[in-house]
């Protein structure tokens, strides 16, 4: 009886994670990802590389005469506590990983104006004993964007700050 209430709650609770917030228009996303600087193109460049290193993010390519910036963090989608909860409860061997790929452009404006514009995606990917699966979805958490904006900002500031 204990373990269906467990195996129950364990539902409950995956289903009630996987509830998903409304689709945003393109305009939305744009606006949320984007946000336009005070800076030169180089400041602004050099400040979005630091903030995505500084995030843990491994660069994997960069162009500065394009803007792009091309990075992605992995992590492991499942803590060991719930590895060994599943495989008690369930019966089963679950590992997976968590890639979010990030791209970056940052577009000269003016002599002092740079926009910035970041889009992330999560890919997932999953093993179960012998079978495994993938997927890949837009990250559209505003919160998210709006923290790397703004870590973007303050690295601008503290760079514009060491030049003069």
């Amino acid at each position: 009886m204990r373990k269906l209430f467990l195996m129950l709650t364990m539902v409950l609770l995956f289903l009630v994670g996987c509830t998903s917030t409304k689709d945003l228009a393109p305009a939305e996303k744009t606006q949320m990802r984007t946000k336009n600087y005070e800076s030169d193109y180089e400041t602004t460049y050099r400040a979005t590389m630091s903030v995505l290193e500084n995030q843990g993010y491994t660069i994997d390519n960069t162009d500065m005469s394009s803007g792009l910036i091309r990075a992605n963090i992995a992590k492991d989608e499942y803590s060991k506590g719930n590895k060994i909860a599943s495989a008690l409860l369930l019966g089963i061997n679950k590992s997976g990983i968590k890639t979010y790929d990030l791209s970056s452009t940052v577009t000269k404006l003016s002599n002092i104006s740079t926009k910035v514009r970041i889009n992330i995606s999560l890919k997932t990917e999953r093993k179960a004993n012998l079978s495994s699966s993938s997927s890949s979805e837009e990250i559209n958490d505003p919160e998210i964007y709006n923290a790397l904006l703004n870590e973007i900002q303050l690295e601008i500031a503290r760079m514009q700050a060491m030049n003069k």
